[in-house]
């Protein structure tokens, strides 16, 4: 295989055998980068709600470096066309997660909207 890739320690070694191959079989069409995988716009989902008031929350507290990661993934996210620029009044805070293995994830907090 050309990219490395990584398996949990959970699985057996004939899983592991088995996930190995399906990865290989399929690598032509795995994501393996972000800008691999291709925003789709073929179905809207609608959102009901119970108010046309709109929903708004203020940006949760963030130290400089969970600042910096929420700029580089919207940066990543904007460059691959999942998202784009826009004013609206609404809004829902983010956070960073850790991930378990190192690093760390970007989360939108729609507890709001969907409450």
């Amino acid at each position: 295989m050309e990219k490395e890739v990584e398996i949990g320690p959970t699985l057996s070694p004939e899983e592991r055998k088995q996930v190995v191959q399906l990865v290989e079989k399929y690598k032509d069409i795995l994501a393996w980068e972000l800008s691999d995988v291709t925003p789709t716009h073929l179905y809207q989902y609608p959102i009901e709600r119970l108010s046309d008031l709109p929903i708004a929350y203020p940006p949760y507290r963030a130290t400089p470096r969970e600042r910096q990661i929420i700029e580089d993934e919207v940066q990543k996210l904007l460059k691959a066309g999942f998202i784009k620029p826009a004013n609206s009044a609404y809004a829902a805070p983010c956070l960073v997660v850790p991930k378990r293995e190192g690093g760390a994830r970007l989360v939108i907090d729609y507890r709001g909207l969907n409450s």
